[in-house]
């Protein structure tokens, strides 16, 4: 016969094993994308994914190369801009899956992104509406062109690139 502090103790025990298994449970979603530790979100995707196609996302508005056409889709749209910005993929964009893998060493960013826009284009699509709304309103960009309305204007610098100025 067990005594009344062992029993409570062993069942101490087995709740502390329960609540351990449960929170491994929670933590075993996978990044369809890099398959590091997704979210618990409906696609899954980790944060550094995430991050880095916000990144490039915002990279695009920054330059005014925001894409717009109305026969592509959102994914299809920042795919093509991601491969036109500087200092793309080494590997002209061929890039094997195991290149933007969360434990690869020598990563691929831009294909990883570019693999975000094939893997889950409903977030690309709500990603680049949240980028076009805010190049609107923060920026003062026209959302049919992107072009900087008459409220900011773009004057050169001396060191060649552009600055935007108030009028």
């Amino acid at each position: 016969f067990q005594s009344g502090e062992s029993k409570s103790a062993d069942m101490s025990a087995l709740e502390d094993e329960n609540k351990r298994k449960k929170r491994k449970v929670r933590h075993t979603v996978i990044c369809p994308v890099c398959q590091g530790r997704g979210r618990q979100s409906e696609n899954a995707i980790c944060g550094v994914c995430y991050s880095g196609l916000y990144n490039d996302i915002r990279k695009l508005v920054r330059r005014n190369e925001l894409p717009v056409d109305d026969r592509l889709s959102a994914s299809e749209l920042i795919a093509g801009a991601l491969v036109k910005l500087r200092r793309g993929c080494k590997n002209n964009y061929n890039c094997p899956p195991s290149a933007y893998h969360f434990e690869t060493v020598e990563k691929c960013t831009r294909c990883r992104s570019i693999a975000i826009c094939r893997t889950v284009p409903h977030l690309v699509e709500r990603m680049l509406a949240q980028a076009r709304r805010y190049a609107a309103e923060e920026l003062g960009m026209h959302l049919d062109s992107l072009e900087p309305s008459d409220a900011v204007k773009s004057e050169p610098c001396d060191n060649g690139s552009e600055r935007s100025t108030n009028n």
